[in-house]
């Protein structure tokens, strides 16, 4: 405690490390309540970081996507299998997807096209 109350520097790191924490719980939270399953999906693949393509390499299995965005299983997939149908993404094999069309991935991540 006095070590904080004397460094300045290390006061400042903890609250900015503090603050993206925080930060990154309101997002989540947000997510979980505001978001559909195809807003939260949307969202996820957005955040990804992507190739020249566009395509995305999917950091784990499904069902541990899934259950980050608190989703079952099934729903990920119904849910990734309409936004291949709608031509938003493509699905280039079990851990990667390419994204077609990330303007509407947005439009969808926030809300405005919930039949997707």
């Amino acid at each position: 405690r006095q070590e904080i109350a004397q460094d300045h520097q290390l006061c400042l790191e903890m609250m900015t490390g503090l603050s993206i924490w925080v930060h990154q719980l309101v997002s989540l939270l947000e997510d979980l309540v505001l978001r559909d399953a195809a807003g939260r999906l949307a969202r996820y693949l957005l955040d990804l970081e992507t190739d020249a393509d566009g395509t995305v390499q999917l950091p784990g299995l499904k069902r541990y996507i899934a259950s980050h965005l608190n989703l079952t299983s099934e729903t990920l997939s119904r849910t990734l299998s309409r936004l291949i149908e709608a031509g938003f993404v493509v699905e280039l094999d079990q851990n990667r997807v390419r994204i077609q069309n990330r303007a509407q991935l947005r439009a969808i991540s926030a809300g405005k096209f919930p039949e997707c």
